[in-house]
């Protein structure tokens, strides 16, 4: 049985759209579905579906906070159950992400992305109120010393407020062996908030000697990351509700 949807390499699920981070830039807290999850059943449906159609590839878990997703194990059990040739990418704010998990949580077909907004606390004020950047660096390196650092990857949120500690930030990966770190620009839906406005990355001198700085200290320690690529961070930093003309 072959599907047409599967032919493709990578799947985007939402397993649930919980979260514990209240992003302010983040339309899903206000979503009428915030609290809604995905039941087993579906997980049964979506396994048997990708497995029927022998799906190789990628399946990406993202929107919520995955591990606020009671049935997590048991999907990735599911997922991970098919064939040696599909992998799971799980997006996750950190704040849970201990070594308490679930042991196939640590599964090596598992990759986990820690996205943060800052390395400081300060760097949060106004964006992301309800998370503990020193908990979260707590937790990753707890999780690394644990089961290493080769299913990890992190990701950098980049704005106006806190680029000065993007250095810190590398230095920090490096310093866990880290080898997948990346930087993207915060992106603000238009129209939504005013005040977010204000965080949106200035692009000034300042910054782009920042982005030379952490691309050269990572490419002196062997790690090619061309999200640090000033031409990498196009003017894209605004979302909309709908296409524009």
């Amino acid at each position: 049985m072959e599907f047409g949807l599967f032919k493709n390499k990578n799947i985007y699920i939402a397993l649930t759209y919980k979260c514990n981070a209240e992003c302010q830039k983040c339309l899903t807290r206000h979503h009428i579905n915030r609290e809604s999850e995905i039941s087993p059943r579906m997980i049964d449906v979506i396994c048997a579906k990708l497995s029927d159609a022998n799906y190789q590839g990628m399946v990406s878990v993202g929107s919520g906070e995955p591990i606020l997703y009671p049935y997590l194990e048991h999907f990735i059990e599911e997922i991970l159950s098919m064939n040696d040739n599909v992998h799971l990418r799980l997006l996750t704010n950190g704040q849970a992400f201990t070594t308490d998990l679930p042991v196939v949580c640590y599964d090596r077909r598992c990759k986990w992305g820690v996205t943060m907004d800052g390395f400081v606390q300060t760097d949060l004020i106004g964006l992301q109120e309800h998370v503990s950047i020193e908990a979260v660096k707590k937790n990753i390196i707890s999780v690394v010393e644990s089961y290493g650092s080769d299913f990890l990857y992190l990701n950098f949120t980049l704005n106006n407020q806190n680029y000065r500690s993007l250095i810190d930030y590398c230095k920090f990966a490096l310093s866990l062996n880290i080898s997948e770190i990346y930087v993207t620009e915060l992106k603000i839906y238009e129209g939504y908030n005013t005040a977010l406005s204000k965080y949106r990355l200035c692009r000034n001198e300042d910054v782009y000697e920042t982005l030379r700085y952490c691309k050269q200290l990572l490419s002196d320690n062997g790690i090619s990351s061309p999200s640090f690529n000033i031409d990498s961070l196009p003017r894209k930093n605004k979302c909309y509700f709908a296409n524009r003309a």
